[in-house]
Formats: structure tokens, sequence, C-alpha cells
């Protein structure tokens, strides 16, 4: 097992419509109060497996994980559903497989 998701580091924003989708989410989510812990950018190695990825936005409450995966448009649906997955092995396999996982898919709507 991994450490825990408080200790892991989040990456610095990046310039682009993703990385500004990525802020607004993870702000909304911190200023709602309900998540113990929430983190950007993480990039991370499931040796399990052999894959290697990055989170956009995970967030923690309990012994509940959400995983966020955030697309500039909704064209990128399908990639978005196996990152997803690969997000959900993660966590089961390096945090704790006694926990649950909800994902979703985040994606931009016109130039806003």
């Amino acid at each position: 097992m991994m450490d825990s998701l408080e200790e892991e580091v989040s990456d610095e924003y990046h310039k682009g419509k993703h990385d500004r989708i990525v802020k607004q989410l993870e702000q909304r989510l911190q200023d709602s109060g309900l998540y113990d812990t929430v983190r950007h950018n993480m990039e991370y190695c499931n040796e399990y497996r052999g894959k290697y990825g990055e989170v956009d936005v995970i967030a923690r409450s309990g012994s509940r994980y959400f995983a966020f995966e955030v697309k500039s448009s909704i064209r990128h649906y399908r990639k978005a559903y196996k990152q997803l997955d690969r997000m959900e092995h993660f966590i089961n396999d390096h945090y704790t497989r006694d926990c649950n996982v909800f994902k979703f898919f985040v994606y931009g709507s016109g130039k806003n």
C-alpha cells in the first residue's frame, strides 16, 4: 500500500481550458466542505497492473473516493471512461480495497 492520499503532492496548474476546468472543479469541491482531501493533476504508476496515468481531480471523504476525469469537450468521452477505470484500479490497489470509488466524467461546454 502507498502513503495516504493526504501525503500525495499535487502538481501545479497549466495554461489552457483543461486546467481551468480542473481548477474550478477543485475549488468547488474544497468550498463544499464535504471532502477530507482534494488533490489535482497527480501522476501515478500502478506497478501491479503496469499502468501509468494522471488523476485530474481526486477527492476523499471517509472511505469514499471520488475520481474526476476532465476533458475539454465531450468528444473524448470514450478515453475518459478508460482512464476512470484505471484510476479506480489504482485507488483499490494502492490506498485501500475496503472503499467505494465513484467515477465522474467532467467536460467543458462551449468556450466557457
